[in-house]
Parts: C-alpha cells; sequence; structure tokens
C-alpha cells in the first residue's frame, strides 16, 4: 500500500491529526496543479482542446450497465446521513437567512409544488423518486395529494420513508 493510501485510509479512519491531513490536502493539491500544468495558460489550452475533442468523440454512456450499481443502488442508510428527512437529493432551496438543511429541502420542494400548481385531491405520478415518500409535500397540510412512484432501485423501492 502507498503512504499516500494510507495516510487517506487513515484520515478517514479519524485516526490522523487534523494538521497532518491539511499537510497531505496541500501536498496533493500541489501534485496535481503540477500534473495540469496550472501555471501555464498554453498548456491547459492544449490539455481542454485534447478533452474536448475526446468528448466528442466519445460514446455518450460508456458504462450503461454499470449505472444503477454506481448511483441507485447505494445503500439507503447512507441517504439517512446526508440529506434530510425527506430524502431530496435533487437540490434544496437556501433562501437568504435559511438555518437548516431540513428547512431548505421543504423550501424547494414547497416551490416545486407551487409551479407544478398541485393541489387538494391531485393524483401524481413519481418516476425515479427513489423513495415512496419524496413527493413535494405529499399528504402533508395543505396538500392532501394520492401518489405513485417508480424507481428503478431495488434498494429504494423497498427502503423505509
Amino acid at each position: 500500500m502507498s503512504v499516500t493510501r494510507l495516510a487517506i485510509r487513515l484520515s478517514e479512519q479519524g485516526r490522523l491529526p487534523d494538521e497532518i491531513i491539511r499537510t497531505g490536502i496541500r501536498r496533493l493539491l500541489q501534485r496535481r496543479l503540477a500534473e495540469i500544468d496550472a501555471g501555464d495558460a498554453q498548456a491547459q489550452a492544449e490539455r481542454i482542446e485534447r478533452f474536448v475533442v475526446a468528448m466528442d468523440e466519445g460514446e455518450i454512456a460508456p458504462l450503461p450497465h454499470l449505472a444503477n450499481a454506481q448511483h441507485y443502488e447505494v445503500p439507503p442508510e447512507f441517504f439517512t446521513h446526508v440529506l434530510g428527512p425527506r430524502r431530496k437529493y435533487s437540490c434544496c432551496y437556501w433562501a437568504p437567512g435559511c438555518p437548516s438543511l431540513v428547512e431548505a429541502e421543504e423550501a424547494a420542494l414547497r416551490i416545486t409544488t407551487e409551479r407544478a400548481e398541485i393541489t387538494d385531491g391531485h393524483r401524481i405520478l413519481e418516476l425515479g423518486c427513489g423513495w415512496p415518500s419524496a413527493f413535494p409535500m405529499r399528504g402533508s397540510p395543505p396538500y392532501r395529494t394520492r401518489g405513485r412512484n417508480a424507481t428503478s432501485s431495488k434498494a429504494r423501492r423497498h427502503a423505509p420513508a
């Protein structure tokens, strides 16, 4: 195992002091800046041009058979640690003064509900939402709606809301 991999592993386990982590980050950043010729505008322009050509010539989806494993089949427990209670992972609305993830998530869902003009009694079909309770404000006053969802994620299909 390389020293870099060992250091990353130890830092991820919380076994390194912050000062050592910061030093390691600085070294990795210096190495990356050297790799991309950060001080040479001509070299950067050439690298970007090579990238654009490679993207133009490349496949749109080179590994489609791995899409679900890479994105949708992340264990539902992971999302309980990084998302709000509605499990909204597309975006939130952080208005000035918004104090929390919960409020930012609710604000985004409220805006979505208003723009979609959802009112009492609407029946909603969600595609790809991932969780049975993800739809904006469903079942929450003042919106008394019923809905169904569809997701390709086996793990999320049966996850608790």
